[in-house]
Parts: structure tokens; C-alpha cells; sequence
């Protein structure tokens, strides 16, 4: 029940209580009175209900407004939380970059210092090529080849592929094993003469390996014969 509603009550049942009984002619004039006393009464009791009734609307409203208010304190900690979190990425974004960038530096420099290292052990390990006769030339190293490497061979692509074993190469720092394989050579009167590494002494008497890389000649040079008449080394 509203305080509206009781406040109406109230006023109802004091009417009803001053019209119990009816009034004489000889009372009507000093009724008078009490009617105005009683309207009074009821205009200020309606005017207590209205009263109450915009308080209560303002309580609402207030309540209302608090609300929001909290509504949009929560919503400006969301955003500064979000902003503290856009900061924080794009720290670490600027940490990963500048790691990034240390790391490219460091693997450049660690580039530069292998390739400065592999120049360093091709010039300790290999002399200078000495002849070159077409596409043959004569190399001379200090490092020992690995033991050749046993290989199946394939199914021939065509009778007019001649089978290539494998051999070992020299790349100026290091060994590479080149698998064998079936190959067309160049022209029918070319025959294919494999890689050669023999131990021999150079001037100063120091032993090396001279490397004759494989390569296609012509017929008229025997095959099986690994001397090359083109190396001073190689001459009766």
C-alpha cells in the first residue's frame, strides 16, 4: 500500500466520521467551521502526498543517476586497462624489433666471421690451381679425401647413357660427395674419365693431394691411363 493510499484512507475515514450524524439547523452554522478546518486538513495532507511522491521520483532519478555513473566509471577503467594493455604490446613490439635487429646483426657477423674462417682453411688446405687444360684443371690440397662411398647402380635411362660413380670434390673448404649417376655425354667419340686423387710432393717436398676433377675427352686419350700430359707431374 502506498503512502498515497493511506494518507486517502485516513482522510475517507474522517469524513465519514464527521458525517455520522446529521446535522441540525442549529448546529449548521458552527459545522461550518470544521469543514474549512477539515478541508484545510485534506489539502495539506495532499499536499504531504505530493510531496512524498516527487521525493520518491527524485530518490528514483538519483538512483537512476548513480547507476550510470557507475556505469561509466567501469567503462573509463575498461579503457585505461585496454590503453595499459596497447602499451605493454607495443613495448614488447619494440623489445621483438630491436631483438630482431640484434639477431640479424649477430648472424651477419657470425656469416662474415665463417666465411672469413672458410677463406682462412681454403687457403691453408688448397694451393692455387697450377694447369688448366679445357675443362681440366689440377688442384692440390692438403686434406686427405674421405674413403669412397658404395653405391648401387640405377636402372639405365638409355643405352646411350654412360654410368658415373661417385666421387668425392673439394669445394676450397671442404669435401663434397657428388652421387653416382647416368649421364649423356657430350658427343659418341667422348668417353668419361673418372676424378683422380693422388699423394705427391710439391717443391718443398711436402706431401699433398693433387685433385684431377672428372671430365669427358675424347677417345683418342686412354681412359684407364690417370696420367695427365698437360701437369708437369705427370710428365716421364
Amino acid at each position: 500500500m502506498t503512502i498515497k493510499s493511506v494518507l486517502t484512507a485516513v482522510f475517507l475515514g474522517m469524513a465519514c466520521g464527521c458525517t455520522e450524524a446529521p446535522p441540525t439547523t442549529s448546529s449548521a452554522t458552527s459545522s461550518n467551521p470544521d469543514m474549512n478546518e477539515l478541508q484545510r486538513e485534506r489539502e495539506r495532507l495532499q499536499a504531504q502526498i505530493d510531496q512524498l511522491e516527487r521525493d520518491q521520483a527524485a530518490r528514483k532519478q538519483k538512483a537512476e543517476a548513480d547507476a550510470i555513473r557507475d556505469q561509466i566509471r567501469q567503462m573509463q577503467e575498461q579503457v585505461e586497462a585496454l590503453r595499459k594493455k596497447n602499451d605493454a604490446l607495443e613495448k614488447e613490439a619494440r623489445l621483438a624489433e630491436l631483438k630482431k635487429k640484434d639477431l640479424e646483426r649477430a648472424r651477419a657477423i657470425a656469416e662474415a666471421q665463417a666465411a672469413a674462417q672458410a677463406a682462412a682453411e681454403a687457403d691453408a688446405n688448397t694451393t692455387t690451381v697450377v694447369t688448366q687444360d679445357g675443362n681440366v684443371s689440377i688442384v692440390y690440397i692438403q686434406k686427405a679425401p674421405p674413403p669412397l662411398i658404395k653405391e648401387r647402380r640405377t636402372i639405365q635411362p638409355g643405352p646411350e647413357y654412360v654410368w658415373v660413380d661417385g666421387y668425392w670434390v673439394w669445394t676450397g673448404t671442404k669435401y663434397v660427395w657428388v652421387a653416382g649417376h647416368w649421364e649423356k655425354p657430350p658427343s659418341s667419340s667422348t668417353v668419361w674419365v673418372k676424378p683422380l686423387f693422388e699423394i705427391i710432393k710439391q717443391l718443398d717436398g711436402k706431401k699433398v693431394y693433387r685433385q684431377k676433377p672428372g671430365h669427358w675427352e675424347p677417345r683418342h686419350h686412354d681412359p684407364r691411363d690417370p696420367r695427365d700430359p698437360h701437369d708437369p707431374h705427370d710428365r716421364p
